[in-house]
């Protein structure tokens, strides 16, 4: 068995399969006989299955029966072949509806996870994976993380799938549970829509995957008469979406709202509210996708939303969109090398030559406030701006029993030291004793230059509201005229 832990996210929509790299119909069917041709063909415990075709019908969860563990299985050999593999330690990141994220987790992990070494054929080419974990994410929450720290103060997210329609506030950052809402409304709903009104008017069904073609290009050589009916059902759904958001109190024409999940193209292509307000995020994969993303420090504040919750604020973060994609990226690059350790030693090995004696420091400004509170040995917080890109916050001016100094972001672990007391790990810092000696240098320089000139405001306003003694003093000794 491959040791390197492959990190596999699936999204198991009704209507559409989708991973970073694939999708293919919700659809899972055995053949009794041995095929002959094994094109999207699945054999398991000596059974044949052919994937991709028909759409499953929609059930009341996904475990009921064998069917999303098949496609499971599909998804997992269509992701490994991309990435030359036949066998693999497999990490799967799967999604659930947002407000049937705590009901369904565990059932979900069980069934997913009920074979820890799984055996099969997919196209007539052996796999063999074990299923390291397991871990559940919400829907349309893993389709935007990596998008929450651009977001404004209040955001709505609408994640409109094959079978729901997940609502998402996303207040200072932060998703807000209380307020998250499922609609049991999807792209399925409107299908179905859209074939009863062809019955009903011409005595015939569009298949769905034609109904699909047009949803997402809004144009089709169809029959004119059925894409007429096709065209308003699909309008229709778009304007009840529409409604469902107002009737929430949401303002459709101030709210900033975004589309996703495979309903966002449809929204796009047939919705009749054009506002800056509005945007689509048009990757269907982009569940699957935000199951792997990156996550970048944060804190618990003393603040509190509208909504009571706690409000979690940045350490450090990038501040522009074009570097916030290329630090990402190299991270998750990174990432991806840690599963070829000697590949990673080597190229650690050569940044680290390639640097010695010739590191260059990079640009950076810095911001101090004065912070003096009864009690507290913390004098001034800093903030760091790092050449326009990435900014590190909460910087603390400790005052120490000999002379102030800087403490960097840190964090408590759950370890202790020998005197029992707990240790804390610092979260960023500076690398090199001379670029240490410069930032630290920098920072308490701007907190002396803050301080005089908050002492000085001090002494100005006082002198407004009470006067300067001394020149009270002249006023008394200078006669009247």
């Amino acid at each position: 068995m491959n040791n390197k832990l492959e990190v596999i996210g699936i999204d198991h929509g009704w209507s559409m399969m989708k991973t970073i790299s694939q999708v293919f119909v919700t659809g899972v069917k055995e053949i009794t006989t041995t095929p002959a041709l094994f094109g999207d063909v699945l054999e398991y415990e000596g059974k044949f299955y052919k994937v991709g075709t028909v759409r499953q019908e929609v059930k009341d969860t996904k475990v009921e029966d064998d069917s999303f563990y098949l496609l499971t299985l599909a998804a997992v050999a269509k992701e490994l072949k991309r990435r030359g593999l036949a066998e693999a330690k497999v990490f799967l990141a799967v999604g659930l509806p947002l407000t049937r994220f705590g009901a369904e987790k565990n059932d979900f992990i069980k069934y997913l996870t009920k074979n820890k070494r799984v055996n099969f054929k997919y196209e007539n080419e052996s796999y063999h994976i074990e299923i390291d974990d397991v871990a559940v994410f919400p829907q349309c929450y893993a389709a935007v993380v990596d998008k929450i720290p651009t977001m404004a103060k209040k955001t709505l997210i609408v994640d409109i799938g094959s079978w729901t329609i997940d609502i998402m506030p996303v207040i200072n950052k932060s998703p807000d549970e209380s307020k998250c809402v499922t609609i049991p409304k999807g792209l399925i709903t409107c299908m179905r829509s859209i074939n009863e009104q062809c019955v009903r008017q011409l005595n015939g069904e569009v298949d769905e995957s034609e109904i699909q073609n047009i949803m997402r290009y809004g144009r089709s050589d169809i029959d004119d008469e059925y894409f007429a009916i096709i065209k308003a059902e699909i309008e229709d759904f778009v304007d009840k979406v529409y409604n469902s958001i107002r009737e929430f109190g949401y303002n459709l024409k101030t709210t900033p709202i975004v589309f996703v999940g495979g309903g966002a193209v449809v929204m796009k292509n047939f919705g009749s509210h054009d506002a800056k307000n509005i945007s689509y995020n048009l990757d269907v994969k982009a569940n699957a996708k935000g199951e792997l993303f990156v996550s970048m420090p944060r804190y618990r504040s003393n603040e509190r939303d509208e909504s009571n919750g706690v409000i979690y604020k940045d350490v450090c973060n990038p501040i522009t969109a074009e570097f916030r994609e290329e630090l990402y990226t190299n991270i998750l690059d990174a990432y991806a090398r840690i599963k070829e350790p000697e590949k990673e030693e080597t190229q650690m090995r050569d940044r680290t030559q390639g640097t010695k004696g010739s590191f260059e420091m990079p640009e950076f400004s810095v911001t101090v406030t004065p912070y003096e509170r009864e009690g507290s040995n913390i004098k001034g917080l800093a903030r760091i701006y790092f050449e326009n890109s990435f900014i590190v916050n909460n910087i603390n001016i400790v005052q120490g029993k000999e002379k102030i100094f800087v403490s960097m972001p840190s964090y408590k672990t759950k370890q202790v030291d020998e005197q029992g007391k707990p240790i804390y790990q610092d979260v960023c810092y500076p690398v090199t004793k001379d670029f240490r000696k410069k930032l630290y240098n920098e920072i308490i320089s701007e907190y002396e230059k803050a301080k005089d000139k908050s002492n000085e405001k001090a002494r100005e306003s006082a002198e407004k509201n009470h006067g300067n003694p001394d020149k009270e003093k002249d006023k008394e000794a200078t006669p009247f005229r």
